[in-house]
């Protein structure tokens, strides 16, 4: 229960570190970035101080030991974000601030500026523009590359609602329900297939699967039968809703080194498998629209008024139109804006009105 804070240019040293009752992330750990970049950052930040900007960052470190390829890792695990940038922009800034960085360094390294004195640019501002950021999942899908876990959010997150609905266990909790016929929603982890040797399905095919949710991971058995019909979709990264039968991995008591009274070690033997895509179009009863009124444009409900019109059904809407210090007005839209819900549609209403804005309504 101990928070782990993002990577900080500003804060972090090689190693974690502990950070105000948090453990901050080490810079070492950051996959892809070695000991010889971090110490160039830290010799920098020790000897002139805190880094300002991005370009300042790169005028000031070492850039063979820095290359682009570290830079980029460490723009996606978030160590910049200090510099009130998004990750977006800061990406597309890179190139920028290391020709900055290049040409200061070419400058101070030249005999003729030495001879006549010239004076060397000193301004490292960031002179690359604002960009929007990566969509949410593109972002923390960077984090889970760069920092093996996501860190500033999850996937399963934009699921809030159909986790509560539609799963009644989770990781933490499927260990109190052995030999109990459980559901449960998550993201699939990794995948290992096995090609069944002997017996009635031989030669087909089999899988064993981690289901990560927001408590943890739990494994999933995928005998042939039910692999033949989900083979086509079932993929890492993708939410799933798993009917299945909890079973001891470890028999109780078996000597495995574990502490008395720790919890069972458990699989779920998948019977059902469903993709939460889709799912939760197909069994809404309403969908509601939030709408924050300070961020969202006469531009933004025009658009939003298009793909309604444009996906016409019979599912009704409704617009919750929110003010800061708790003030909503919800709006029931005319039935000529009901529609027939999709992921295409959810997609592009959480592009004009941001990550989460679609609420499912479930009878």
């Amino acid at each position: 229960k101990i928070s782990v804070l993002p990577p900080d240019v500003n804060v972090s040293d090689l190693y974690f570190t502990p950070d105000n009752g948090a453990i901050r992330f080490g810079l070492g750990a950051v996959k892809g970035v070695g000991e010889g970049a971090v110490s160039s950052i830290l010799t920098a930040r020790t000897a002139d101080g805190p880094f300002v900007s991005f370009t300042d960052l790169c005028c000031r470190i070492d850039l063979r030991l820095n290359n682009r390829k570290v830079l980029e890792t460490l723009i996606r695990s978030g160590a910049f974000d200090r510099f009130g940038r998004s990750r977006a922009s800061l990406s597309a800034g890179l190139d920028t601030a290391i020709d900055i960085a290049s040409a200061e360094r070419d400058a101070a390294a030249s005999t003729q500026s030495l001879l006549f004195d010239e004076p060397i640019s000193k301004d490292h501002a960031d002179s690359f523009p604002e960009l929007p950021e990566w969509p949410f999942e593109e972002k923390i899908q960077h984090e889970k590359e760069t920092l093996g876990f996501f860190l500033t959010g999850h996937p399963l997150e934009r699921w809030a609602d159909e986790l509560a609905l539609f799963g009644d266990v989770t990781a933490e909790t499927a260990h109190e329900h052995v030999d109990e016929n459980v559901r449960i929603v998550g993201l699939v982890g990794a995948i290992k297939k096995n090609q069944i040797k002997k017996g009635q399905n031989e030669g087909k095919t089999m899988a064993k699967l981690t289901l990560d949710d927001l408590t943890g991971s739990v494994p999933v058995t995928v005998f042939a039968s039910l692999y033949e019909k989900v083979a086509g979709w079932l993929e890492g990264g993708r939410p799933i809703l798993v009917s299945g039968i909890v079973r001891a991995a470890m028999a109780p008591g078996a000597s495995d080194g574990s502490e008395e009274g720790a919890p069972v070690q458990v699989e779920i033997i998948a019977k059902e498998i469903q993709q939460l895509d889709g799912i939760r179009e197909e069994k809404t009863r309403e969908i509601r629209l939030m709408a924050p009124l300070a961020e969202t444009t006469d531009e933004t409900f025009l658009g939003v008024k298009r793909l309604l019109e444009s996906s016409p059904g019979s599912t009704p809407v409704s617009l919750a139109v929110t003010k800061p210090g708790g003030y909503e007005a919800r709006f029931n839209l005319p039935s000529k804006y009901a529609v027939r819900p999709s992921t295409a549609l959810t997609d592009g209403l959480e592009k004009l009105l941001g990550p989460r804005s679609v609420r499912y309504v479930y009878a």
